[in-house]
Parts: structure tokens; C-alpha cells; sequence
């Protein structure tokens, strides 16, 4: 399953920042980490391209949250459903 790594772009007012935290870690299928700075949110996902893709959609329309970046991409090496997973080689 391919794990994402994301942060996420909080306002500079911390009663904002921190009611925005609140509603990003009600969210399923997402881990957040300690705020840098206050307003940076460290954030993976680990979830199907399309699940990641829906829940990046949705951290952009809360309120609060300034922009979402993607950060990284990590790959099982035995993930054969992923079209992008590295090759594994074949020996007979």
C-alpha cells in the first residue's frame, strides 16, 4: 500500500491553526505529526492512490487550511497494484 507524506499549510493565527489541526485529525486513514512553526502540519497517508486523492481533496476544502502539499511518495516493494511500484526481478 503506498504511503504518502504530506504538509499541510495552516494560518498564522493559532486559534485558527489549531481548530483546523483539530478537524485534519478527525479524518480516517491519516496520521498528523507535531506543527512546525505552528502553521506547518506534517501529515502521511497511508491509503489506494484514489483514497489519497479524496482526502487531499478534502483537507483543501476545510476551512483553515491554506494549501497541501505532497511531499513524498513511499512504495511497498511488493506492491504489484500499483503501476509505479519498482520492477522485482525474475529468477529461474
Amino acid at each position: 500500500m503506498p504511503t504518502s507524506g504530506l504538509v499541510i499549510s495552516l494560518p498564522a493565527d493559532p486559534n485558527t491553526a489549531s481548530e483546523s489541526i483539530k478537524a485534519i485529525d478527525r479524518l480516517p486513514d491519516l496520521a498528523i505529526g507535531e506543527p512546525v512553526d505552528g502553521r506547518f502540519l506534517p501529515a502521511t497517508i497511508q491509503a489506494s492512490d484514489e483514497r489519497t486523492q479524496q482526502l487531499m481533496q478534502t483537507l483543501e476544502s476545510l476551512p483553515g487550511v491554506d494549501q497541501v502539499s505532497l511531499t513524498w511518495i513511499g512504495l511497498d516493494a511488493d506492491d504489484t497494484h500499483c503501476p509505479i511500484a519498482p520492477k522485482q526481478e525474475v529468477t529461474t
